[in-house]
């Protein structure tokens, strides 16, 4: 199995209480040398604010993309994925 990933993160304060940010993945894998490499791309936006002393509400929404070319019997995969989140 092979596997190699990178991302960059980035977050503000917007006040006292409320952050946000945004994350940018990239990654290619392969589980065996036959097959061929898939390669993720994925954009992340989180927010988060502080209701009171025990209280936060979180959230997140992104976009996930993942594609293997075609090789011998195996036909190409291309998918695409929304992701979203509140707690």
């Amino acid at each position: 199995y092979e596997n190699a990933s990178v991302g960059l993160s980035y977050s503000r304060r917007f006040s006292a209480r409320t952050t946000g940010g945004l994350s940018v993945t990239a990654g290619q894998s392969r589980y065996d040398s036959g097959l061929p490499k898939t390669t993720t791309l994925g954009a992340y936006l989180n927010a988060q604010h502080q209701l009171d002393a025990a209280w936060s509400l979180s959230g997140s929404a992104g976009v996930s993309s993942s594609r293997s070319p075609a090789r011998g019997p195996i036909p190409e995969i291309d998918q695409l994925g929304i992701v979203g989140n509140i707690s």
